[in-house]
């Protein structure tokens, strides 16, 4: 199965400015970039300021913005890109990943489906149903880490990523509480590093970016959540 046309035609996006990123190292002594894996994570659309409007403006910019995101870690060297899969940010970064793959066939890109329970593609939204079905149609490989959905499922794949990835791409507002936060804040203090679309400021496609903010302030906690 071929995912449809992708939400935003990607082909003159991928080599806009990178000044838009928050590139935030964590602490010494974590593993390192030279593993080559990422994941993303991030906001679900009742977080986001478009909501679920995939028309806006703000949608549009932020899509393009991620997506210019994925191919920068693709170009440093990063082959192996993992999803959780849930509705929002992580969904329309395993779209993006594949339209990558589907376009650089000979990079030998990889997206990595990480399903927290099965069953969890059961959205009420149906163009979620719909993208979460194609995504993992086009995965390399599908990891199903619950039988059932449990209170901890959600945070479990979170950490499942963190343990295997040496770069978190991460579409956070840097305030926002939930395990979008909690997993950045984990990511910085194993020494991971975070590389953050801030959704809240984003110029519209074209205009120059406003920069990401301050690094992200996240309590502590279960990384459950977005």
């Amino acid at each position: 199965m071929s995912l449809k046309e992708p939400i935003i035609s990607l082909k003159e996006t991928f080599l806009l400015s990178l000044s838009f990123i928050s590139f935030e190292k964590g602490k010494p002594g974590g593993r390192r970039m030279e593993e080559k894996r990422a994941f993303f994570i991030g906001h679900r659309p009742e977080k986001l300021p478009w909501g679920r409007d995939t028309a806006s403006p703000a949608f549009r910019c932020f899509y393009i913005r991620l997506a210019e995101a994925m191919e920068h870690a693709a170009a440093s060297g990063f082959r192996e890109f993992y999803t959780g899969m849930t509705e929002g940010v992580s969904l329309w970064a395993g779209e993006i990943v594949a339209g990558y793959k589907a376009a650089h066939p000979a990079d030998g890109v990889r997206l990595v489906a990480v399903r927290p329970y099965q069953g969890q593609g059961r959205f009420r939204d149906p163009e979620s149903r719909r993208l979460y079905g194609e995504v993992l149609a086009a995965a390399d490989e599908a990891v199903v880490l619950s039988s059932t959905y449990t209170r901890h499922c959600m945070a479990d794949a979170n950490r499942y990523m963190l343990a295997r990835c040496g770069l978190l791409i991460a579409g956070y507002d840097g305030h926002t509480p939930g395990g979008t936060a909690n997993t950045v804040a984990l990511a910085a203090r194993q020494g991971r590093t975070v590389w953050r679309v801030d959704p809240s400021r984003l110029a519209p496609a074209g205009e120059p970016a406003a920069p990401a903010g301050e690094p992200p302030r996240a309590a502590s906690g279960a990384a459950g959540g977005a």
